[in-house]
Parts: structure tokens; sequence; C-alpha cells
């Protein structure tokens, strides 16, 4: 397995379906990483994908409770 230099900090137990826990770490051996670095690299890959896929399509207007009465 790799080991990072990165220190965990913070502790992070998760309750999951047991299928999942086995899916995540058959896919950690696989890859040859630790749960957490497996857990780190697809939220910085589904990030990615978010960041070049997220447009606006529509504008958001607030109107205060006055503003509406005023009409």
């Amino acid at each position: 397995m790799t080991k990072t230099n990165h220190k965990r900090t913070k502790p992070w137990g998760l309750k999951v379906h047991e299928n999942f826990f086995w899916k995540v770490k058959q896919t950690a051996l696989e890859e040859r990483c630790e749960v957490v670095e497996l857990v780190e690299r697809v939220l910085s890959d589904y990030m990615g994908v978010k960041k070049k896929t997220h447009t606006h399509t529509h504008t958001h207007t607030h109107k205060t409770i006055k503003e509406n009465n005023k009409q």
C-alpha cells in the first residue's frame, strides 16, 4: 500500500451498508491505497467534473415581502 505524507487529523467514522463497505474496500485493495485515499481521489475527480459541467441556466431574483406587496 502506498503511504502519503499527509497526516490525518480528523476521525471519520461512517456507517454504511455492508455491500458498499466491501465494494469500497475491494476497490482500495485493487488500487493499492488506503480507503481514505480512495475517497479523497473520488471526491477530487467528482469536483473536477462538477466544475466542468455546472452551468447556470436560470437567474435567481429575490424580492422582499415589501417589494412583492408594492405590486
